[in-house]
C-alpha cells in the first residue's frame, strides 16, 4: 500500500515538474514575441516620438522613501558602496552560486533583449569563442617561432 502511494506520488511529482516547464517554456516564448513587437515597433518610431514612461501611479511609502533617502545620503558623504557592502556579505562569496542562480532561473548568458532577426547570440560559429580564437592564435604564433628560428639556422650557418 505505501508503495503504491509513494509511486503515485512520484508520477504526481513528475507531473508537476512537467507542467513547470511547460509553463516556463510558454512564459519565455511569450515574452519574446512581446520583446520582439516591441522593439519593432520602437525601430519604426521616428527618434523624436521616442518618450520615457510616464511616472507610475501613486506614492512611494513613507519608509521605502526614507531608506532610499538615506542610503543615498550616505553614497554622496563617500561612507557607502553598494557593490562593497554586497561582495563583503557572506551569502555572495560563494562560488557555486553564480552557477546554481543560471540554473535555477533558467538564464542564457548569452542571451539578449534583442530580437533575432537584430541580434542572435546564439549565432556565431564555435571557432568565434575566445578558446577557439586562442588555439588558433597559440597554432599561429608556433608558425612564425618556428619560421623565426628556421631563419636563425640559416643565418648561423651562412656565418660559420
Amino acid at each position: 500500500m505505501a508503495t503504491q502511494s509513494r509511486r503515485k506520488r512520484d508520477k504526481s511529482d513528475k507531473c508537476h515538474e512537467i507542467a513547470i516547464k511547460c509553463n516556463k517554456k510558454e512564459r519565455k516564448r511569450e515574452r519574446e514575441s512581446f520583446v520582439a513587437l516591441f522593439s519593432e515597433k520602437v525601430r519604426n518610431m521616428a527618434p523624436d516620438e521616442i518618450r520615457i514612461p510616464p511616472e507610475p501611479p501613486g506614492r512611494c511609502s513613507s519608509h521605502l522613501q526614507e531608506k532610499i533617502h538615506k542610503l543615498y545620503e550616505r553614497k554622496l558623504h563617500g561612507d557607502f558602496d553598494t557593490n562593497n557592502h554586497i561582495q563583503k556579505k557572506k551569502e555572495f562569496r560563494n562560488p557555486s552560486i553564480y552557477e546554481k542562480l543560471i540554473q535555477f532561473c533558467s538564464i542564457d548568458e548569452l542571451g539578449t533583449n534583442y530580437p533575432k532577426d537584430m541580434f542572435d547570440p546564439h549565432g556565431w560559429s564555435e571557432d568565434s569563442y575566445y578558446e577557439a580564437l586562442a588555439k588558433a592564435q597559440k597554432v599561429e604564433m608556433d608558425k612564425l617561432e618556428k619560421a623565426k628560428k628556421e631563419r636563425t639556422k640559416v643565418r648561423h650557418a651562412f656565418v660559420c
